[in-house]
């Protein structure tokens, strides 16, 4: 069983038996009370971030959100939500830190085996930077405080990598840990550049693998044993010029020649005249072309994002797969998003959510980031400007933001009144919200998650 505790200060805590949350003081008693209801026994436990997320930005702008934070606990793990001047610490077989500073929306991020989270307001934190502050129990129920925190019983998972508190070990366990005085005494080790100037050779440390196991893990790596760096002393090798001593080679070994076969390519049609960018889509040309081919994102590129077995991309917060069903497998890595949805727009044709799109006459790109050039799709007449409208595709959220435009854009959510947007103020786009730009030119945003 879990057990809470708070240091005295001026923000909300909430702990509940299914996790905790830190917000404003100025937080609605109806926010309030529906934050302790998600994080109660009552709510399903797939539903718990949702429906958090559903209380803290129902009818409210981005830009005029709170700051929050929220500790969802879930079957072996913690799911993070955080936005403003919060942070999350955990202490886990991998320990985690989440803030949520200098982000549009929020930060979500889930952390296996924890063993203790901690939620703080940064401010406060400051003020108490000697950590002075008196720790009170709250095992459940509300109080205001500069942080909260929830001590977690040891996971399976944790006993398997030996995370075992030392109460669970018996009176032995005093016999095998001295007693800690000053830190005096602890050496300290600057970098591992000087680890590896005494000469010693370190081997057999748990965790560190050997050649041969890291090649194996190389697609496309040969089979059998790693070549000697020193060689054999039988001659050189193919890899002869990569080590310590000089090789000489035949001249011919330095000549460049084209392949025997090599050919000119033929001219490629010249490029017509005009003052097409290269990236605007036209509406005549959606609607006639075929599916574009998926193209993966480049090396090293990608969100954070939780798999399941049989390999489908999720948000962190997620509890199964949106696409199987099934469970996840491993911890939350670098990965593909999907498409978050798709638009349609009011002639019938479809954009897929996969990367940021503005819409507009002749939409034009202000902002572009590194492997993220939106898709700009041109619509309407002169009643639309040049670039009305964009969905912003951000991590795992699809928001909405009005550039500007001459006669603006009314958000049409089912159940509420038509909202104009404020220009350049993001707002949550949710499945079935439709976007009026003008000139009968409705877009709807389809399977957002």
């Amino acid at each position: 069983m879990s057990s809470g505790g708070y240091v005295p200060g001026s923000q909300l805590a909430v702990v509940e038996v299914h996790g905790m949350a830190l917000l404003p003081a100025s937080t609605p008693d109806d926010v309030l009370a529906a934050v302790r209801a998600a994080l109660g026994p009552a709510e399903p436990d797939g539903e718990r971030a949702a429906v958090l997320l559903e209380a803290l930005t129902l009818g409210t702008r981005l830009s005029n959100l709170p700051p929050f934070a929220v500790a969802v606990l879930a079957a072996g793990r913690v799911d993070l939500l955080v936005r403003g001047h919060y942070r999350a610490v955990v202490t886990a077989p991998r320990p985690a830190q989440v803030d949520g500073l200098h982000v549009t929306s929020w930060r979500e991020e889930s952390v296996d085996a924890p063993t203790l989270v901690e939620l703080v307001e940064l401010v406060e934190l400051a003020r108490d930077d000697d950590g002075s502050g008196r720790t009170l129990t709250l095992d459940r129920g509300v109080a205001l405080a500069a942080s909260v925190r929830l001590a977690l019983p040891p996971t399976g998972l944790e006993r398997e990598l030996g995370v075992v508190p030392a109460a669970e070990l018996g009176p032995a366990a005093a016999e095998l840990v001295p007693a800690v005085g000053g830190t005096d005494d602890i050496p300290v080790v600057g970098s591992a550049l000087e680890l590896t100037r005494s000469g010693e050779t370190v081997a057999g440390e748990p965790g560190i693998e050997t050649a041969e196991q890291l090649v194996t893990g190389v697609p496309g790596a040969a089979a059998g044993p790693v070549p000697n760096r020193g060689g054999d002393g039988s001659g050189e090798t193919d890899y002869g010029f990569l080590w310590d001593h000089t090789v000489v080679h035949d001249i011919e070994h330095a000549a460049v020649r084209a392949p025997a076969h090599a050919s000119d390519p033929a001219p490629g049609p010249e490029a017509s005249a005009g003052d097409h960018d290269g990236e605007t889509i036209h509406l005549a040309e959606l609607l006639g072309s075929p599916p574009a081919p998926v193209v993966p994102a480049p090396s090293g590129s990608g969100v954070l994002s939780r798999f399941c077995a049989q390999g489908h991309a999720n948000a962190p917060h997620a509890v199964a797969c949106g696409t199987c069903g099934g469970p996840f497998v491993g911890d939350p890595k670098l990965g593909t998003r999907p498409a978050l949805g798709r638009l349609r727009l009011s002639s019938g044709a479809t954009v897929d959510l996969d990367r940021t799109v503005i819409l507009g006459r002749r939409p034009q790109a202000s902002r572009v980031e590194a492997g993220d050039i939106p898709q700009l799709v041109a619509v309407g007449g002169r009643e639309i400007s040049r670039s009305h409208l964009e969905l912003r595709v951000e991590d795992w959220n699809v928001l909405a933001v009005e550039l500007g435009s001459r006669n603006g854009t009314l958000l049409l959510r089912p159940g509420q009144p038509p909202v104009r947007l404020v220009p350049n103020n993001p707002v949550p786009v949710r499945a079935g919200d439709q976007f009026d730009l003008g000139e009968s030119i409705i877009v709807t945003a389809e399977d957002v998650p």
